[in-house]
Formats: C-alpha cells, sequence, structure tokens
C-alpha cells in the first residue's frame, strides 16, 4: 500500500495536463490508465503518488524487479513449510483489484511481465497455473505508469494500451519557480503541518472525484461526438480503435 506522508496533490504548483490526465484516470477506469513521460526532476513520480490519498481504493505499486510469483501470486512457502499446507498467496495484481497498480519506471520493468499486465488490465482476466493451483482471476483496474525516455521507452503495442500519455513541460517562469521552491522547503520543514494547510482542498477535490464517478454512469455518449472521435482519430492516423474507446471514455469523465 502507499505511504500517507506525501506531498499533496493539491500542493503541487503547474502540471496542470498531468492533473488532469490523473482526475480522467481516477473518475473512469474505461480511460485506460495513464502514462507519463519526463526527466529526471520533472516531479512526475511525486505527483502520481500523491493522488492516492484522492481514492479510497486500494493502491499497489509494482517495483521494477518484481518476480512472477509477487505479480501475479504462487504458493505460500511460509505456510507450506510451517505446517505444510498448501495456500495460495495473492500477487500484486490481486492485491490491487479495483485499485490503482502503479508502475514507476515502466520502461525499465521486464518487456514479458510488462505486456503481460496491459494484457490483464485490457481484457480483465489472467489464468494461473502454477505450483498446483489451477486458478482464474479477474481484475478490474487502473494502471498510472511513469517512465524517463532517457533510459529508453515502451513498444508501439505497449504504448497503445495506455489510454492517457502525458509529458509534464519545464516552461516555468522565475515566479512559478519560487513558489515551487517555497511550498518543497516549506513541506521538508514540517510535512504534517503542510499537509494540514493543505486539507480542505484535499477533501473538495476527493469528494468531487468520487461524485463524478457516481455519476458517470449518467453520462450518454451522442453520435455527433462518436463521429468526432474518429475524425480525430483519422487525422491522427491511429490503427486500431483503442484510441477512439479511450477518448470518448476521457471526455465522459470530464463531462
Amino acid at each position: 500500500m502507499m505511504r500517507r506522508n506525501t506531498f499533496p496533490f493539491s500542493a503541487f504548483y503547474g502540471m496542470d495536463d498531468v492533473k488532469q490526465a490523473i482526475l480522467i484516470a481516477s473518475v473512469n477506469p474505461l480511460a485506460g490508465g495513464i502514462l507519463v513521460s519526463g526527466g529526471t526532476g520533472t516531479g512526475k513520480s511525486a505527483l502520481l503518488r500523491s493522488a492516492g490519498e484522492l481514492m479510497d481504493v486500494p493502491w499497489m505499486e509494482v517495483p521494477v524487479g518484481v518476480t512472477e510469483d509477487r505479480l501475479f501470486g504462487g504458493m505460500d512457502t511460509e505456510a507450506a513449510i510451517q505446517d505444510g499446507r498448501k495456500k495460495w498467496q495473492p500477487g500484486l495484481l490481486e492485491e490491487a483489484n479495483h485499485g490503482i497498480l502503479y508502475i514507476d519506471d515502466v520502461n525499465l520493468l521486464r518487456d514479458e511481465l510488462l505486456s503481460s499486465i496491459l494484457s490483464v488490465a485490457e481484457s480483465g482476466i489472467y489464468k494461473l497455473e502454477r505450483d498446483g493451483f489451477s486458478l482464474e482471476k479477474h481484475f478490474s483496474g487502473t494502471i498510472f505508469a511513469t517512465m524517463n525516455p532517457e533510459s529508453g521507452t515502451l513498444s508501439a503495442a505497449q504504448l497503445d494500451k495506455f489510454g492517457l500519455f502525458v509529458q509534464p513541460g519545464n516552461d516555468f517562469d522565475t515566479e512559478a519557480r519560487k513558489e515551487i521552491i517555497k511550498r518543497v522547503l516549506a513541506f521538508d520543514d514540517n510535512g504534517t503541518a503542510f499537509r494540514i494547510k493543505w486539507d480542505q482542498e484535499t477533501k473538495e477535490l476527493k469528494k468531487k472525484i468520487r461524485k463524478a464517478g457516481h455519476q458517470l454512469k449518467e453520462v450518454t455518449v451522442s453520435p455527433a461526438m462518436i463521429q468526432l472521435a474518429a475524425v480525430y482519430t483519422l487525422k491522427a492516423h491511429v490503427a486500431g480503435h483503442r484510441a477512439d474507446i479511450y477518448l470518448i471514455e476521457a471526455a465522459r469523465a470530464l463531462a
């Protein structure tokens, strides 16, 4: 689970495109999750992690060196050694069901593991045949991920499975940089007091996300909007239809 001593989401200065993408993905899992690409020091990882406090759902982080057993689950070796029982131990996918699966530096994750995660997120189901177990698991969750393009990129097929892709800008002027520094120093000096200062805004944003999620089912898509989505994706020379669906689902979340 995520830590709760993070820099508050509401206190981040700028990065409006990333914030909006996070809110879209938080409100509507069908928008396809989010991938934030940026260099070191852009604050992308801290901002995504801070979003965990806005949602009352499981939040599990996938380390770059994760094993298949930790990711998908496997036999509980401790139980087997202690009393000879054959017991299933859930993996990160199962623990993040109906929540958020966060992957920092996703481009450094083993290629076959990432492809499996993205396939499970898309299909909503995965089968396990391991350690004498034969199980079928369901997954309904959202992938939040970051990557540093300086250390490599993802394949076109993997990128295609993320609904939202954002590159944070670094065009802050002097006043903006001063404000960022002031907030970071205040948090480092007294994190508890700083979080209390932003607590009300955090609660209001959390309430807004919850309300939007409940209202989502009432948002219908008109034929004109479907037509518009098709026009946009054709102009972008997009192959396949994932982009059309993700675009429509993002628009529903915004509505």
